[in-house]
């Protein structure tokens, strides 16, 4: 009697061999050298960095079939956008997107759909999410005569409604449901993700976002105190089946819509993406190459001084004014970010207090920090050389 063999088992231990014309290949691109055609990918980046108005500039130049960031577009098709928050703004956004970037011979009606949705953890409502945008893909093609190329989950955790987004086991499922997404719609899923505090530590949660991701692309600025955004730029931080490194610098430029009126008949404005010319983009120094511990406290430095930052003299009445800090703020901050193992709260405060001073005290080290000891235990404040205000800014 001949043994049974399960299909499923088979095909998972099926052995590829050198040179075999049968074996897998990396499969064909939507953006030439920066995304797959299929699979999941994130569009990560700091707060206000411009994230959403990259990924409908994405959108429109797949319905155009145009460039993006001077990458070439090889699949026209196209986009849903699944919004767990910010859901109002996306007309105004796509309205201002249509007429900066397509300009006014561009169809007036793109061919992007959207709707709000939350909890897509639960199996029962993504299995809803998935044939709701299998249903809209078909009245899409109907309508437009194009494909589904993209799928937008804005953002990640708003849409899947984390308990716990630093739970390797959590984010590696939410990232498995996106593949199945793209499976079964053969578009690409990009899911919008944030930074930590810190830029350098990439994006915000579990390394299971990143590790499961099929490419990665970083939109990246420098948020002065006082609220401006200058030197945005984005980044290719991973790529599967391509070269990462990949950088370009971006102006969101404002714009009037036309025909458009707020309640108190103003005109309304959005913003579009201008990238900019190859190499328009400037890096960080590289000579600041700091310790996390370091690294946490410039985080922690950003995340109290523009609520709490004050115009000091420390030097007197003829000295330099500076704006500065309460050192106390910043260690209340920095122990809030400083992650620990420990049960133990005695020994997880001893961790971070070690890590506090020794990141305070390389930033002293470097001259980019100065320190003055008070009767409320003393102030902090940026040494203002340009690498500073470069990095913290």
């Amino acid at each position: 009697m001949s043994e049974v063999i399960d299909i499923k088992t088979a095909r998972r231990h099926r052995i590829y061999r050198h040179g075999d014309p049968a074996n897998p290949r990396p499969g064909p691109e939507l953006v030439k050298g920066l995304l797959p055609v299929t699979g999941a990918a994130l569009l990560a980046g700091q707060s206000r960095a411009g994230k959403t108005f990259v990924a409908l500039d994405l959108a429109g130049a797949l319905a155009e079939g145009s460039a993006f960031f001077g990458r070439k577009v090889l699949r026209q098709g196209a986009t849903i956008y699944l919004a767990g928050e910010a859901m109002a703004s996306l007309e105004r956004r796509l309205d201002a997107m249509r007429a900066g970037r397509l300009g006014p011979e561009a169809p007036q009606r793109l061919p992007v759909s959207w709707w709000a949705v939350e909890g897509l953890a639960d199996s029962r409502r993504f299995a809803e999410a998935l044939a709701h945008v299998k249903e809209e893909a078909a009245e899409l093609k109907a309508r437009h005569g194009l494909p589904l190329s993209l799928v937008i989950i804005d953002t990640i955790a708003a849409a899947f409604g984390f308990r716990d987004e630093n739970d390797a086991a959590e984010a590696t499922r939410h990232m498995q449901a996106m593949q199945k997404l793209a499976r079964e719609t053969g578009a690409l899923v990009l899911g919008i993700a944030h930074y930590g505090k810190a830029s350098e530590t990439g994006v915000r949660g579990s390394s299971g976002f990143t590790g499961s991701a099929d490419a990665i692309l970083a939109v990246l600025a420098e948020i002065e105190a006082d609220g401006k955004v200058r030197n945005r730029r984005i980044a290719l931080t991973k790529y599967r089946d391509g070269e990462q490194g990949w950088k370009r610098g971006f102006e969101l430029q404002p714009i009037t819509l036309e025909g458009a009126w707020d309640e108190e008949g103003e005109a309304v404005t959005s913003c579009w993406v201008e990238a900019g010319a190859e190499g328009a983009h400037r890096d960080l120094p590289h000579i600041l190459k700091l310790s996390p511990a370091a690294t946490a406290y410039l985080a922690a430095f950003r995340d109290v001084v523009g609520d709490q930052g004050a115009v000091a003299r420390p030097f007197g009445h003829e000295g330099p004014a500076v704006v500065a800090v309460s050192r106390e703020a910043i260690r209340e901050a920095f122990y809030a970010a400083w992650p620990s193992d420990s049960d133990d709260e005695t020994r997880k405060q001893e961790a971070r207090r070690k890590r506090f001073n020794a990141g305070e005290t390389a930033l002293i080290a470097q001259g980019m920090i100065k320190f003055l000891e008070t009767d409320g235990g003393g102030i902090i404040w940026l040494c203002r050389r340009e690498d500073e205000e470069d990095l913290l800014s």
